[in-house]
């Protein structure tokens, strides 16, 4: 979702980033017009996610930055609900 507005955004790539290096990277997914998405992610690991708009990646240190949200998988068991920020000032280039 836009922080500024909270309304969804489509075509947003989303990457899952593995906490620690035995995980293994799984392929982005591109969010829908609702600003959805699914990920195929290895269980058990921890992760955070990236963002990227027209090929451009960015973290940033703001608490919103999904580079900072953590999410546990366990295997046999779905994670949902997970709702990420796109801090599209970040991406605004001057």
């Amino acid at each position: 979702m836009d922080a500024d507005t909270g309304e969804p955004v489509a075509g947003v790539e989303v990457l899952g980033l593995p906490r620690g290096k035995d995980f293994p990277w799984c392929p982005p997914s591109v969010t829908d017009a609702e600003g959805r998405f699914a990920l195929s992610l290895a269980a058990p690991a921890d992760y955070s996610f990236l963002l990227r708009v027209g090929g451009i990646s960015i973290l940033t240190p703001s608490p919103d930055d999904p580079g900072y949200v953590d999410v546990s998988t366990v295997p046999g068991r779905p994670v949902g609900g997970i709702r990420l920020k796109l801090l599209r000032s970040a991406f605004a280039r001057p």
